[in-house]
């Protein structure tokens, strides 16, 4: 399947198809190895290693119920304890009720 044309993928058509040769994207698996030039890459780090104001993700597991507030129209806050490494941290998420689930 990998290295079928991407037009064997359902709504890729000979024009769409020919927008991605234009970007060197000719088969499925060129397409799925295509990241955009603003590609935002994330990786694991200690957190040891952190850097103030580095993008970085860390594994965690949940510690503590999460707490949903509402304030103002249409605002929310989702907070919760997380533990990474032995460490507890606090994680706020703003506008992002969808995650308590």
């Amino acid at each position: 399947m990998l290295s079928e044309p991407v037009t064997q993928i359902n709504g890729v058509g000979e024009k769409f198809a020919a927008d991605l040769a234009t970007l060197h994207i000719r088969t499925v698996e060129d397409l799925l190895h295509h990241f955009p030039y603003r590609y935002d890459v994330f990786e694991i780090k200690p957190l040891g290693e952190l850097i103030h104001e580095d993008k970085v993700t860390i594994e965690s597991r949940v510690v503590h119920e999460l707490s949903l507030a509402f304030y103002g129209k249409n605002k929310s806050r989702l907070t919760f304890m997380v533990q990474a490494e032995n460490v507890a941290i606090k994680a706020v998420m703003f506008n992002r009720v969808f995650a308590k689930k």
